[in-house]
């Protein structure tokens, strides 16, 4: 019964397609425009893009090799109801040409450093007259709750190392990243680096796995204190010469998105810490007359001391 039925269908559907000679996979081409922008806290440079969708002769959409890229759109952003910045254009060259030859292009402002809070509005005017809209409402920062962290590491430190930050805004999401700041001698000159830490590590069919901190809206974080342990040798790996090395401290990197990513991303479900936008993005939009995201975000440091009988421990130079 299951063949016949499979088999009645194939011939229901070669039915259909000798019979309309018009029909087609695709369906009919509507041109769409996106804006997609995303200032940052930690920079005054801040970049933004606007794209069309394209049509393809067949149904594979791998066939474009012309960038879509909209050139002469006029671009503002408002900062409360006087500050105007107007975007300029620009080029930069694209390494990888196996898809598009010609230079990546952009907008962008230079000098434009954004304050907690602020309230900013973005219009693009495109060639054709359409004007793509959004606003966004730059993330309040937060403070380490110094009495409920741990601000050194010691040789007697517990099992875990916990930052916990009080926030002013419920509706953000935050994004962790632990590091070691150090200074490795090479050729008699110190040049400073960072060892990222992983947040938890998992044993998956007799292999190691490093996993590391997604977006969330938690408002604390521990590390193991065995996988501190593990990166800190792990900056030496096969170097007898533990000396070269100084270890200044350990840094919690915390980023803090707006309340447009922080949709944006618990609405399109993305892995990891991927903020990557697309044209086909359809689950979530913040642009006014087209698609994309126009969201905010900055990111703060916080430093965790390390005592220095626990950087000696390791063969380490202490940084006075």
């Amino acid at each position: 019964m299951r063949i016949t039925y499979f088999v009645i269908i194939i011939l229901i559907f070669t039915l259909f397609i000798s019979c309309d000679e018009s029909f087609s996979p695709k369906a009919p081409y509507d041109e769409r425009y996106s804006l997609n922008c995303i200032i940052r806290g930690d920079t005054s440079f801040q970049v933004a893009t606007t794209y069309k969708s394209y049509n393809v002769p067949n149904i594979n959409p791998y066939e474009n090799n012309e960038d879509s890229f909209i050139d002469g759109a006029f671009i503002r952003i408002w900062r409360g109801n006087d500050e105007i910045s107007i975007f300029r254009d620009s080029t930069m060259e694209r390494n990888d040409k196996s898809k598009f030859n010609s230079d990546i292009k952009y907008y962008y402002i230079n000098g434009f450093i954004p304050n907690e809070g602020d309230s900013l509005e973005i219009e693009a005017l495109l060639p054709n007259g359409r004007r793509l809209r959004s606003n966004t409402k730059i993330p309040f920062g937060v403070k380490r709750n110094e009495h409920n962290s741990d601000l050194i590491v010691t040789r007697s430190s517990k099992d875990f190392i916990r930052t916990n930050w009080i926030i002013k805004n419920q509706n953000q999401i935050y994004l962790p990243k632990l590091f070691i700041d150090y200074l490795e001698n090479e050729n008699g000159v110190n040049i400073r680096k960072e060892k990222i830490i992983p947040w938890k590590k998992l044993k998956v069919n007799d292999a190691i796995k490093y996993i590391y901190p997604s977006p969330s809206g938690d408002y604390f974080i521990d590390y193991d204190i065995d996988i501190i342990r593990e990166a800190m040798e792990d900056i030496s790996k096969n170097d007898t010469e533990k000396e070269k090395y100084t270890i200044i401290s350990i840094i919690l990197e915390l980023s803090v998105f707006d309340e447009n990513l922080t949709t944006y991303y618990f609405t399109v479900g993305l892995d990891g810490n991927s903020f990557a936008i697309g044209l086909d993005e359809g689950d979530y939009s913040n642009i006014e007359n087209g698609f994309g995201i126009f969201g905010s975000f900055f990111t703060q440091k916080f430093k965790i001391g390390l005592s220095k009988p626990y950087v000696n421990s390791f063969g380490y130079i202490f940084y006075e």
